[in-house]
């Protein structure tokens, strides 16, 4: 693999699913699954997963974070709601996704974000870790956070 020596531009994404199929789904559910929808969001907590990239040259920077949806949310254009509502950035060589996550499905989410960084022959993962969410995140979070989330 042949590794750039070049600046990535600022690429973010967002996912919180179609908004016109999320209405829809909420419309049609029965009071139980809205309480379940509703106390398991109250449950959520924003979590911070960061990585260190080295990309392959022509690597379009924007495919790290199409991967990490395809594998939190199936397809990067997907319907309904996301389970894992998320914010992808990548900044050079920094990577992050903000997600939002009950503390029970965390470990699952960042094992997946791991697989999809890890498993890409255009690009290396110098370091992954969890870190806590910045002051400049908060923002997007609270954004996240009120997203409705497919149980």
């Amino acid at each position: 693999m042949k590794i750039a020596e070049r600046s990535v531009p600022l690429t973010r994404s967002f996912c919180f699913g179609s908004l016109p199929a999320i209405n829809a789904e909420l419309s049609s559910q029965h009071s139980y699954q809205a309480v379940a929808m509703y106390t398991s969001a109250m449950n959520a907590q924003a979590y911070v997963h960061q990585a260190e990239l080295m990309l392959a040259e022509g690597t379009d920077a924007a495919a790290v974070g199409a991967m990490v949806t395809v594998a939190l949310c199936g397809h990067w254009e997907h319907d309904g709601p996301c389970r894992w509502p998320h914010h992808n950035q990548i900044d050079g060589a920094q990577f992050r996704t903000v997600f939002i996550a009950t503390p029970e499905d965390e470990p699952e989410v960042r094992r997946r974000i791991r697989t999809a960084l890890h498993g890409q022959p255009s690009w290396l993962v110098l370091s992954d870790d969890a870190r806590t969410l910045a002051t400049d995140e908060q923002e997007v979070a609270a954004r996240l956070a009120q997203a409705p989330r497919r149980l």
